[in-house]
């Protein structure tokens, strides 16, 4: 469908090169023939034209597309002259972008085993990253076990020694203080849990996509 497209647009084309090519070619005795170069400009939609007054009047061009600057002259004859021959050159420019053979199966299939091969890598280091985070984790877990010991003995002791009220107070306070590190730690864990499995679901489903690409 696509090829069929670009054959109707490379014949389009072609036409329109030749008809600008021939009044070009023929450009002498055309404008003798058809003096209304006004005219002719305004059917010209892929460039405009601008007067500027004064002592030495003269006539501009330019593309309509980019604004690219074409051409100034005081004869009008000239100014269209070259906005035909510039529009030529871009409608030709196009023409052989259109006529440029598409991407081949193979080179289709090379890049895909190339993005395939980096999503794998990236799925390999994010399965490293996972199993960093497991062992932190592991290592958090038994450190907030160990605070948790501290803190039974911490409140025995302070059950124990009840007489000893000030000291009870700070007691408490370091505890309060470290039950809320720990409870920012496992915060923290969740949510470094929540994004690397995030991130492992989006790199599973880009694999799958990939093997079903290349199958």
């Amino acid at each position: 469908m696509i090829q069929a497209i670009s054959r109707v647009l490379a014949v389009f084309i072609t036409i329109s090169s030749i008809a600008f090519l021939t009044f070009s070619i023929l450009q002498v005795w055309w404008f003798d023939a058809f003096p209304n170069y006004r005219a002719m400009a305004s059917e010209l939609k892929e460039a405009s034209f601008d007067y500027t007054p004064g002592e030495n009047p003269t006539y501009s061009s330019k593309l309509v597309l980019t604004g690219e600057n074409i051409s100034t002259s005081p004869l009008l004859a000239k100014t269209l002259l070259d906005a035909y021959k510039k529009v030529t050159a871009e409608k030709n420019a196009a023409l052989q972008a259109i006529q440029e053979p598409p991407i081949t199966a193979d080179a289709y299939l090379q890049i895909v085993a190339q993005d395939k091969a980096a999503v794998e890598k990236t799925y390999n280091n994010q399965h490293q990253e996972l199993a960093q985070i497991q062992s932190f984790i592991q290592q958090k877990t038994q450190e907030a076990a160990e605070i948790n010991n501290q803190t039974m003995a911490k409140r025995k002791e302070a059950e124990l020694r009840r007489q000893d009220v000030f000291r009870q107070h700070e007691q408490l306070d370091e505890l309060k203080v470290e039950r809320q590190r720990l409870s920012d730690l496992q915060n923290q864990v969740r949510d470094m849990i929540m994004r690397v499995e995030g991130n492992l679901i989006r790199l599973e489903n880009r694999n799958q996509q990939l093997i079903d690409q290349s199958s």
